[in-house]
């Protein structure tokens, strides 16, 4: 088998894998397309929190770290502007090379950056 013909082989057994944990995630949602509500969790109730654990089960999502809670709790400490003046920093800021160049080096195998 080719090198082409593994990596597609491998990206069909990846998807096939997503698509049964989508399909999962939509039955405990009750999604539209499969028949169900397409009412929003709201956060502490009995949906959000089975919601919650299907994706931790899924490995899709993790409990936060302590550093993690530790930088969040810093960041909500900030005063609104600090906060605004940052997030307008942060989404003018310019790559180079650009995000998109660096994942298809790596992905390519060339991480050099």
């Amino acid at each position: 088998m080719s090198r082409a013909s593994a990596v597609v082989e491998e990206l069909r057994e990846r998807v096939s894998r997503l698509e049964a944990q989508v399909q999962g995630i939509r039955s405990i949602l009750g999604h539209p397309r499969d028949g169900g509500a397409a009412v929003p969790a709201q956060p502490g109730s009995d949906q959000a929190e089975s919601v919650l654990a299907a994706l931790r089960a899924a490995g899709l999502i993790r409990e936060p770290s302590s550093e993690e809670l530790a930088g969040a709790a810093a960041w909500d400490a900030r005063p609104e502007e600090e906060r605004r003046d940052i997030e307008d920093e942060l989404r003018c800021l310019r790559l180079e090379p650009p995000l998109s160049e660096i994942i298809v080096r790596n992905r390519a195998g060339g991480a050099s950056q």
